[in-house]
């Protein structure tokens, strides 16, 4: 869990909602970036416009994860109708917009406030790509994913450790090696991805689980890293992973003296309750399944069907290119 995730704070919410908030963004809070605290949405975050070029710059020595781009706009379809005119290609009657009750607790700037760089140079999730291999179009780029801290004073990121494996080069989340076509546009291989996002009121940070998740878009490299446009992450969060999420809160509140949080959620998380009754309570929010997820993959269904186990996400993103300095130093006196 990245460290700015265990300090971050929602503004106040109905408790029979906090749960729902788990899909709505992540806490990691920027010191002062002076030097690119206003750059427009219409550059990249080391100043470079949005257009492309064919291949990477020639340079001595790249910096590490690169090429590397950093989610600046995030979007959650409100409905079925609105999912398909964005793009979501997600099985289930929702086409990809059944967690569309957290989008509306979020207000009218909805995810993309949390991507976006505030006056003062903070941003609430900053979430980084790296194109692994990508050096013309068309080629290929093993995508990964890491959550990750601005430098101060700078417009670079660095990587958070917790999103690297032990080598502290590897990434926990990546996608295998996709084609990208002449014009940039690739489509990855479905994997689980994780997301470890905080709930807010003082909740713990959660992980939540899509499965079946693949990233499609269009990719161009620049002069500092790549961007990403008109694409999509797409997975589903399964009945497996809620009941997990579920397991985690009892377990918490079960503790002596159970931490405040509880208070506020016993009346939804009772900790002797049927895992079954909490989970009825929590579907019910966001409008109940509407794919059947398998081995062989997700198929739709009707919410009454026994196969139908899960619920389909469909989030469109976009990036521009950044550098990544390396890993987040760990803070003096940490471990």
């Amino acid at each position: 869990m990245p460290a700015c995730l265990r300090s971050f704070r929602w503004p106040s919410l109905s408790p029979s909602l906090a749960l729902a908030v788990a899909l709505s963004g992540a806490g990691c809070g920027a010191d002062d970036a002076a030097s690119d605290g206003a750059l427009s949405s219409d550059a990249g975050e080391g100043g470079a416009a949005g257009g492309g070029t064919s291949a990477m710059p020639d340079t001595a020595l790249p910096p590490p994860f690169s090429p590397a781009a950093r989610v600046v706009s995030l979007a959650l379809p409100n409905s079925a109708d609105t999912a398909r005119e964005m793009g979501c290609d997600v099985v289930g009657a929702k086409g990809g917009s059944g967690l569309a009750p957290v989008g509306r607790l979020l207000g009218e700037g909805g995810l993309d406030e949390v991507v976006t760089r505030a006056p003062d140079g903070s941003i609430g999730l900053v979430l980084l790509f790296q194109a692994a291999g990508f050096e013309a179009a068309p080629g290929a780029l093993a995508l990964r994913a890491f959550y990750g801290d601005a430098v101060s004073g700078s417009a670079s990121f660095t990587v958070d450790p917790t999103s690297v494996g032990d080598d502290g080069q590897s990434a926990r989340i990546g996608w295998p090696e996709a084609a990208v076509s002449a014009l940039g546009d690739f489509e990855t291989e479905a994997v689980p991805f994780t997301l470890t996002l905080p709930l807010g009121l003082d909740l713990p940070p959660v992980d939540l689980v899509l499965e079946h998740a693949a990233v499609r878009g269009r990719a161009a490299l620049d002069t500092v890293g790549f961007s990403l446009s008109e694409t999509f992450l797409e997975g589903y969060l399964t009945r497996d992973s809620v009941l997990a999420l579920i397991d985690d809160f009892k377990t918490a509140c079960s503790r002596t003296p159970p931490p405040e949080f509880c208070n506020a959620l016993r009346a939804y998380l009772n900790p002797t309750a049927p895992p079954e009754t909490t989970l009825n309570i929590l579907l019910a929010l966001v409008g109940g399944y509407d794919v059947g997820v398998a081995a062989a993959g997700p198929v739709e269904c009707s919410p009454a069907a026994r196969d139908c186990n899960a619920i389909g996400v469909c989030l469109k993103l976009s990036a521009e290119g950044v550098t990544i300095d390396g890993v987040t130093p760990a803070p003096p006196g940490g471990p």
